[in-house]
């Protein structure tokens, strides 16, 4: 069973990586916040490079982070394409009832741009910090604890589900059922649905009497030692400073 489809790199050595959790999660939110007032497409562009170089000093491969960030291309984009037909001004494209202008493609391209850019921030943030220490940064600064513990346990569960699902499929595969009729075939996914979720709830009910009986508290315990340093607070006042200069130079 994986257990890093979320932060798979985050193990890895690099300036980035050392970073304390609570300054990236700090310049992570400023970021976003600039970059979804941002009015200039180059001004984005030139946002989205400087998180590339990010990823680059970071060894997280851009590749893999690009198609991470992809997951968002559905909903920014569906919201991007009605922008640019219900947007008035420059025609560009008229059929029926659907009008393209230009003002609309200006419009759904930042509003896909800054979706876009987002979501890979987040991926920078989830890539370069083990989640146990994300969560306690969180409780760090003060998040209740009440979330924290209530993400932690979705994330874990995530895994139990999963796991659960796969071994229900493996058995499955073992009965020969896909060569089975259809009613057949499909009467056996839908027992295995059923069986997923008695299966998952039980396992996750017994990890959590065992996780009470080792002493669970709520509180988000990790064995990285979590302190900021000057050389975290240099690195996280660069990154804003620069991002924030280059926003309004082109802005």
């Amino acid at each position: 069973m994986r257990h890093d489809f979320i932060d798979k790199y985050s193990d890895r050595n690099s300036t980035v990586h050392r970073i304390d959790a609570r300054v990236k999660i700090i310049c992570v939110l400023i970021f976003i916040t600039l970059a979804t007032s941002i009015m200039n497409i180059y001004a984005l562009i030139a946002s989205f490079s400087v998180l590339t170089g990010v990823f680059v000093v970071s060894r997280v491969p851009l590749k893999w982070a690009f198609l991470k960030a992809s997951v968002v291309i559905p909903f920014a984009g569906s919201f991007a394409l009605i922008k640019a037909f219900t947007i008035a001004g420059s025609p560009i494209f008229s059929w029926w009832v659907l009008n393209l202008t230009s003002e609309g493609v200006a419009t759904a391209a930042l509003l896909f741009f800054r979706a876009y850019i987002s979501v890979y921030t987040v991926v920078l943030l989830t890539s370069t910090t083990r989640f146990p220490t994300l969560l306690a940064a969180l409780e760090k600064l003060k998040v209740p604890p009440l979330i924290t513990s209530m993400v932690s346990f979705t994330y874990r569960y995530i895994f139990v589900f999963t796991d659960e699902a796969e071994r229900l499929e493996r058995a499955k595969a073992g009965k020969c059922i896909e060569g089975a009729r259809y009613r057949l075939r499909l009467s056996a996914s839908a027992k295995t649905i059923g069986l997923v979720f008695i299966r998952a709830y039980e396992r996750g009910e017994r990890i959590y009497r065992s996780m009470l009986a080792r002493g669970f508290d709520g509180t988000i315990n990790t064995s990285d030692v979590i302190e900021i340093t000057r050389h975290d607070i240099f690195a996280g006042v660069t990154f804003i400073a620069f991002t924030a200069l280059l926003t309004i130079v082109l802005r």
